[in-house]
């Protein structure tokens, strides 16, 4: 891995301490720095270059093509000089991750690959210690802050890197805690001077997406996002939701053991396929015009909820504070649990077998509860209308051709149509 520029931090024309002793404030100008060398170090970043020749201190950061998993914590520059060393520094990290990216995904062998990781990891390693080496020389406000803030990104490189390539086997493996004890000399501290970014959160679910059964990694992943979307309060919140709705999509197809899973198990990797799928089961129950389908596939939906619940918990909708909307398989299973639990309310069932209006509560209902109340009865709705004991319910429905789906031994509903012709019997024989 070429390190020319953060070698250059430390040893060359970069060094902080070679400005920080020379009486110069905050209103130096950008020709206070030797832009013309750096000339061939920088030719990455075109428009740095460009900034720097015109005095200009907020270039935008260049475009790479590997998104990092990790990003670096570190206070606000409080200089120009602090602020030069920011941009080149954060820049330089993000260059060096992708070019080391880019070199392995042109090898096909994988004992080529771990080597070019673990050389990457050992000469930031090398750079690392040494940057301790140089931190405790030097004590004045501008070369700690650069120094602490180049740790910080050889860190992030080599955390990525480690994490990134865990699957080849054999990478030399270093956690946040070893490279400040081991590495740096020091204790690592309190708060954590990294933050995890979408992309580190999507490789965790790829990861456990592979795996061959519902693993209980799957629960803690989800906490972990959510997590994300309540504490980054400057960042653009859209990015960990989709993390989490395909988890969550991912996840209740796996519970439905959708069929799809054992022809292409890597389309469970399409956050837009397992959302188009859950979407196009809805739409089969409610489109289903056979009952005795529609009710196989609501048993199915039963049999997931309780499977997706051992994979990632009780279906609550823990998120509703600080989203506006939940993932498709959620607002299914929402539904779902809402049937069960005959919280949907009274379906006036009346004698005649029809069913009458429910006025402004109808329309709080889904689609989904609307779809399934019209073809279905709660047994409590079905003994409200018969003027009887609950063994003589049983007995009613023992001797006639209604036809019950078991959610549970203690949760049953009855067919709508089944139960209108009963009454239409009875009325006629009144």
């Amino acid at each position: 891995m070429e390190l020319v520029l953060f070698e250059s931090v430390l040893f060359g024309e970069l060094r902080p301490w070679a400005y920080a002793h020379h009486g110069k404030t905050q209103t130096q100008s950008s020709s206070a720095f030797p832009t013309s060398t750096l000339g061939s170090l920088l030719e990455e970043y075109p428009r740095l270059q460009n900034e720097l020749a015109d005095g200009g201190w907020e270039p935008e950061e260049e475009a790479v093509a590997v998104a990092p998993y990790i990003k670096v914590k570190m206070d606000e520059p409080f200089d120009r000089c602090s602020l030069w060393h920011q941009k080149v520094i954060t820049l330089e990290s993000r260059r060096l991750l992708d070019s080391v990216v880019q070199r392995i995904k042109l090898l096909e062998d994988v004992v080529d690959q771990r080597y070019e990781v673990n050389t990457a990891i050992r000469d930031a390693i090398g750079l690392l210690k040494d940057c301790s080496k140089m931190i405790n020389k030097h004590d004045d406000k501008l070369t700690q802050y650069v120094l602490e803030l180049m740790s910080r990104h050889i860190m992030m490189l080599i955390l990525d890197l480690s994490h990134r390539y865990a699957d080849l086997g054999a990478i030399e493996q270093y956690d946040e805690a070893a490279l400040y004890t081991a590495i740096l000399n020091r204790a690592a501290p309190e708060q954590s001077p990294f933050l995890r970014t979408p992309a580190y959160r999507r490789f965790q679910l790829s990861s456990l997406l592979r795996g061959d059964s519902l693993e209980k990694g799957y629960r803690r992943l989800r906490r972990l996002i959510l997590e994300d979307l309540q504490t980054r309060e400057n960042e653009d919140k859209q990015a960990w939701s989709d993390i989490l709705f395909h988890l969550e999509n991912a996840v209740f197809l796996q519970s439905m053991k959708a069929p799809f899973i054992d022809e292409m198990p890597e389309k469970l990797l399409d956050e837009e396929y397992c959302r188009e799928w859950v979407m196009g089961i809805r739409l089969d129950f409610m489109k289903e015009q056979d009952i005795q389908s529609a009710a196989a596939l609501f048993n199915d939906f039963s049999k997931a909820e309780r499977r997706y619940q051992d994979s990632l918990g009780m279906i609550e909708l823990d998120h509703k504070e600080f989203m506006y909307r939940q993932s498709e398989a959620v607002q299914l299973l929402t539904a779902i649990k809402q049937i069960r639990e005959q919280a949907f309310g009274n379906l006036n069932v009346v004698s005649s077998g029809k069913r009458a209006e429910d006025g402004g509560g109808e329309s709080k209902r889904s689609d989904f509860v609307q779809s399934f109340r019209e073809r279905f009865v709660t047994l409590d709705e079905f003994e409200e209308v018969l003027p009887a004991s609950s063994r003589s319910v049983k007995r009613y429905l023992e001797e006639s051709d209604i036809r019950v789906l078991a959610i549970s031994s203690n949760i049953k509903f009855l067919y709508r149509e089944d139960v209108e012709t009963y009454f239409e019997e009875r009325t006629m024989e009144d």
